[in-house]
């Protein structure tokens, strides 16, 4: 994954208006709209249930910014991230 600067990474939140995308392999997260904040999870963490399960512990519930951003974060993990056979009672 290539290194994106701060300046580079608040034009990215500036021109896509979404709070949570999927880019160049890493879940995108904006946190902070006044300063661009953007927590970014790599998509190569998040192979197994276990993986996803500790992300949405992480950032669901963890942190104070990602409750109110929950669903968000959850509809971007569930229907654009995961595979659906991963989650077909395969466990």
């Amino acid at each position: 994954m290539k290194k994106i600067n701060y300046v580079d990474k608040k034009e990215r939140c500036a021109n896509n208006g979404k709070n949570v995308w999927i880019e160049e392999n890493c879940l995108c997260i904006r946190h902070n709209k006044e300063m661009g904040f953007i927590y970014e999870i790599p998509l190569r963490r998040m192979q197994t249930a276990e993986q996803v399960l500790d992300w949405i512990h992480q950032v669901c519930v963890a942190k104070d910014w990602g409750r109110e951003m929950a669903v968000e974060i959850l509809d971007a993990i569930f229907y654009d991230i995961i595979p659906s056979e991963m989650w077909s009672g395969k466990a």
